[in-house]
């Protein structure tokens, strides 16, 4: 796997949406308080193949994600547009896990199934968590 780290500075904190303003529901997860290993814009496989997975993801420690058919260890964001949330909100999402992760604090995420590409899913909104 390769990829480039997206090091700019970052004036939004949070996604617009609170991460635990509603009920969950079964095609959905809350991940609170988890560290960012790995934060790309670009996934490639051996040989060259891309897989699609819209654009930009975050690796998370192992097993992490429980949902039916989602990758345990991966988010995505949905940062081209395919997904049906708007590039600005998914640009956000993924801005507060590249914040999470050169910073070392740990995220927080809402994760649904309902958006699956190549088995990882979509966070559809994330916020930066205090220093523990």
């Amino acid at each position: 796997m390769t990829g480039s780290l997206k090091s700019v500075a970052i004036v939004c904190l949070a996604s617009a949406l609170p991460v635990v303003s509603a009920a969950v529901s079964a095609a959905e997860q809350v991940i609170e308080e988890v560290p960012i290993l790995v934060s790309v814009e670009n996934r490639t496989m051996e040989g060259g193949t891309r897989y699609k997975f819209t654009g930009c993801l975050a690796k998370l420690p192992a097993n992490t994600i429980t949902l039916n058919g989602c990758n345990t260890d991966y988010i995505m964001f949905g940062c081209d547009g395919s997904v049906g949330i708007p590039k600005a909100q998914a640009k956000t999402a993924f801005d507060a896990a590249n914040l999470a992760f050169v910073t070392g604090l740990p995220l927080k995420a809402r994760v649904t199934d309902q958006a699956n590409m190549d088995g990882v899913c979509l966070a559809v909104n994330t916020q930066v968590a205090a220093a523990p």
